[in-house]
């Protein structure tokens, strides 16, 4: 068995310093790094997505209810803050879930 590995290992290294197999193992290392490159930007978007959320949903339910009513009053900014603690609430159930 370790003989057998070992030869195995010699002709990985006998073929390693040919330049086809250093081409292909170059082509893959690239679609490795562009994948990782590609998770890394959707990771980030999904992080500033998900920070920024909060802020939005309140800004707007606040602008909604000044162009509809006119005036801003206590029962509609109470409004808009239980909503984002429900946002809140289920932000964290969908993290919990994707855990």
């Amino acid at each position: 068995m370790k003989l057998t590995c070992f030869c195995c290992f010699q002709v990985l290294k006998l073929y390693a310093w040919e330049l086809s197999f250093q081409e292909k193992v170059n082509v893959v290392r690239l679609k490795e790094l562009d994948t990782i490159k590609r998770l890394a930007y959707l990771n980030s978007a999904n992080t500033f997505f998900w920070t920024t959320e909060p802020v939005l949903v309140i800004s707007l339910m606040i602008c909604f209810t000044v162009y509809n009513i006119n005036t801003v009053s206590a029962v509609a900014a109470l409004r808009a803050l239980s909503f984002n603690y429900l946002l809140y609430t289920l932000c964290i159930f969908i993290v919990f879930l994707s855990n």
